[in-house]
């Protein structure tokens, strides 16, 4: 965000200066473009806030069938985004399933969400990591709307709920998860 005010400020005193030049204005139409972006990422920060309840989120599973985040409420759940693709994501994925195998009776739930863009490698990857919690995606990769929704940077992204539906942790590691779910399955 600083070295961006800096374009910022070249941007202005270059279009003052050179106000039809065509690389100016292309550096012009650039920064317009990441401050649009910049402020699309503060909005969805300012609403995902620890207390806040989650953006409602309704994707369609494997089979078709939409799927709403609301609709596990009631349980703590894990929003996981991922995809088959991510290597860190399928390192993960056995961690998830042992937590999920360990806390599932007593109130947890995953509500996996895909960033693949191919849906055979999507489907491959529950296949091999033998995922059997809630799997939805809209197969449109970092273009998907939850993306921007939930400001997601990069993946693995956790998003951790309580029953009422809102946001206990984001952006955690695996072990501060751990803990979380420690502390609240104690």
């Amino acid at each position: 965000d600083e070295h961006f005010k800096y374009f910022q400020k070249l941007s202005n005193t270059l279009a003052q200066v050179y106000p039809n030049n065509k690389h100016v204005l292309d550096l012009k139409r650039i920064v317009n473009e990441q401050n649009l972006a910049l402020l699309k990422r503060n909005d969805a920060e300012a609403s995902l806030g620890v207390g806040m309840v989650a953006p409602e989120i309704v994707l369609p599973d494997a089979n078709g069938n939409l799927v709403a985040l609301s609709s596990l409420r009631g349980k703590y759940v894990l929003i996981d985004f991922w995809a088959a693709w991510c290597q860190p994501c399928r390192r993960a994925n056995p961690i998830l399933r042992e937590f999920y195998h360990k806390y599932r009776n007593e109130g947890f739930a995953i509500y996996g969400i895909s960033l693949d863009r191919n849906r055979e490698q999507w489907l491959q990857g529950i296949k091999e990591d033998q995922i059997d919690w809630i799997q939805v995606s809209d197969l449109l990769f970092w273009n998907s709307p939850v993306v921007d929704l939930y400001n997601v940077q990069a993946i693995p992204y956790y998003v951790l709920l309580c029953p009422q539906g809102r946001i206990i942790d984001r952006g955690m590691t695996i072990a501060q998860l751990e803990h979380h779910l420690a502390d609240i399955f104690q």
